[in-house]
């Protein structure tokens, strides 16, 4: 991947006030994107914030583990062997569960299990965007083209290949042991203020930005108008991609703080 800044439409500095930001990192030790890629806010935008708990039954095992407590208190700790110390373990906590579900059938209760949730982690946030791209000239046309191959080649993986040392013909066999991270891509939205540069304090922490992601999937549709239109060159005339991504880690509470 060769550096590159690319931008659609070409009059987009000029005409839309909110851009978004799409950079690509050749991978996960690289610091500077290899590409920068601008588009228009599609019109559907959301980011979704979620984490994930576990139920403990907190009664339930304690009532557990003090039976076995006690029945290896019964048996002199372990000294009468680890064969009948499991057996009283498992014979324990089969009467517990035993009597939890006679406790529900014969009385019409149950036993409070005291239940507590404890936390297990944020989930990864995903994001899917969609982008309609017509193209109004020749160099339009270019631009999407550029901007499709990008996006195809940056979702898609490596192999510990040493591509350095094969020619062109044994590329198109070679594979790997194994597949490497691809690149990492990282999404802000940015404010475009009349008469200034686009810089990074042109990011609008109003919306979202995200940590880094990887690509999971790009759906480019052709006949976005419903019916083959191709210019002289073979351009469809109206395209369409959404293309969905998902952050390589959850966020911590210092991490989204500092993010957004």
């Amino acid at each position: 991947m060769s550096s590159s800044k690319i931008i659609f439409p070409s009059d987009l500095l000029s005409q839309s006030p909110s851009i978004v930001r799409f950079k690509l990192f050749k991978n996960s030790d690289s610091e500077t994107p290899v590409h920068t890629i601008l588009l228009p806010v599609p019109l559907a935008l959301s980011s979704a914030y979620n984490v994930s708990f576990d139920d403990l039954e907190a009664g339930l095992i304690e009532k557990i583990v003090t039976s076995v407590a006690q029945g290896i208190k019964q048996t002199n700790g372990l000294e009468s062997g680890f064969e009948e110390f499991t057996k009283v373990a498992i014979d324990t906590a089969a009467t517990v569960l035993g009597e939890s579900k006679i406790l529900r059938r014969k009385l019409g209760s149950s036993v409070n299990k005291k239940n507590e949730l404890v936390i297990n982690k944020p989930a990864n946030r995903t994001f899917s965007l969609r982008f309609q791209l017509v193209p109004s000239n020749e160099q339009e046309s270019t631009i999407i083209q550029r901007i499709i191959k990008v996006f195809k080649i940056a979702m898609h993986p490596p192999t510990n290949s040493d591509i350095r040392h094969q020619s062109a013909d044994s590329l198109k066999t070679a594979g790997g042991i194994y597949f490497i991270n691809p690149a990492k891509v990282k999404i802000d939205f940015l404010f475009n203020r009349p008469e200034e540069d686009l810089t990074e304090n042109s990011i609008n922490r109003k919306i979202f930005s995200t940590n880094f992601c990887f690509i999971q999937s790009l759906d480019v549709n052709y006949h976005e108008a419903g019916a083959p239109a191709y210019f002289d060159d073979g351009q469809p005339g109206n395209m369409s991609f959404s293309i969905t991504l998902q952050e390589i880690r959850p966020n911590s509470r210092e991490m989204i703080n500092d993010l957004e």
